[in-house]
């Protein structure tokens, strides 16, 4: 089996914990993540408490990504299942239901661009880029386009500024400084 697709991960896993020169250890190994005893010295024994590999689209995934490798923090999954256990994801918690930026886009239909663009540029809070519908969001360009003002500049104005939507919509540029309007 030292061909086998299940060998390489298991073999390649052990290098990111234990191989201070693996190039990926100090996102594994360097931060704590270790193999346990059972699988460290004996791939029979990954193999038996992970199972084969169910496709080539499955890899070694661990649940909790702060805890280590072992038979109760593994599991096979597919990339898309991977990239929403990723450590780098931000979680957003709303109505008592915590879930990446991607899971809740797919549970309310709106875009994941769609509602970052709302949290990170527009400064809406959770509950307004969870609960209002897409098409809205493009109300905003429009609204813009006929204050003559570009998207961008009241965007920033609402997440850099504080402003309201209706301050930044209403108030013009001229040069650097802005005026409201009359």
């Amino acid at each position: 089996m030292s061909k086998s697709s299940e060998y390489r991960i298991w073999f390649d896993m052990k290098r990111r914990c234990l191989d201070r020169s693996n190039s990926r250890f100090d996102a594994y190994g360097g931060r704590g993540i270790t193999v346990c005893e059972r699988w460290r010295n004996s791939f029979d024994n990954f193999l038996a408490d992970v199972g084969p590999r169910p496709s080539m689209k499955h890899s070694l995934d661990r649940i909790n990504n702060d805890g280590g490798y072992e038979p109760s923090n593994c599991r096979w999954a597919t990339w898309s299942e991977q990239g929403r256990n990723r450590r780098t994801n931000r979680i957003l918690i709303f109505k008592g239901q915590a879930k990446t930026l991607a899971q809740w886009s797919a549970e309310t239909g709106i875009p994941r661009r769609c509602i970052h663009l709302r949290l990170a540029r527009l400064g809406w809070d959770l509950e307004k880029a969870l609960t209002t519908p897409s098409h809205q969001s493009n109300s905003v360009s429009k609204q813009a386009a006929a204050s003559g003002l570009k998207r961008t500049t009241v965007a920033e104005r609402v997440r850099l500024r504080g402003w309201s939507l209706e301050k930044a919509l209403t108030t013009a540029v001229v040069g650097k400084d802005c005026h409201r309007l009359q």
